[in-house]
């Protein structure tokens, strides 16, 4: 499954929407967040990918630059995901992220919102592993986790591919079977 998320870039607090796809039946099923109205048309503002094919692996594909609300919605629907998914790891890909993508107030923010969400994953999410080529910016996460320690191990990598064969080692190690990944997500794996 694939998780879009649409927000009106006009009023990005105000309307918000995920769509999850299965890719193998191919049709778009509309989820949309609590209280939340359906987006316009306008999709120009980039957001979190969130790529449930290859699950229990949950990949999130950070974009270059993130505003607040960004983060906000991205909670949202990790915490929508959370909610409705057992056992997984994280693989958080910030390849993309740029070197000022996360002021003090977004690591203040994504602090916050991860303490909220450690409470719903306790139990469910069973590693996490972020890819942030930035030696700066694997310094600003462990800021972020010094706000929020996570209940769960944790490891920053440099590539995809050493954080993805990490995340399968930490299944195995958790009894959790997984499934071959994604070609999407092996192919992005070998950058």
């Amino acid at each position: 499954m694939l998780v879009h998320v649409l927000v009106d870039r006009a009023r990005p607090r105000a309307t918000c929407a995920c769509s999850v796809v299965d890719r193998e039946a191919g049709s778009p099923d509309p989820w949309f967040l609590p209280s939340r109205p359906a987006p316009r048309s306008d999709h120009s503002m980039a957001l979190p990918k969130v790529d449930l094919s290859s699950w229990p692996v949950l990949l999130v594909e950070m974009p270059a630059e993130l505003s607040l609300s960004d983060v906000d919605t991205h909670f949202d629907e990790l915490l929508a995901i959370a909610r409705t998914r057992r056992a997984h790891v994280h693989l958080v890909d910030g390849s993309q992220l740029g070197p000022t993508a996360l002021s003090p107030t977004h690591r203040k923010r994504m602090g916050e919102r991860l303490q909220s969400l450690t409470r719903e994953l306790d139990g469910r999410r069973v590693a996490e592993a972020i890819v942030l080529p930035n030696p700066l910016l694997r310094g600003v996460m462990t800021a972020v986790h010094w706000i929020a320690p996570p209940k769960w191990p944790v490891q920053t990598f440099a590539t995809r591919a050493d954080a993805l064969t990490w995340c399968q080692e930490q299944l195995a190690a958790n009894g959790i079977p997984s499934r071959e990944p994604a070609p999407a997500i092996e192919k992005r794996a070998r950058t």
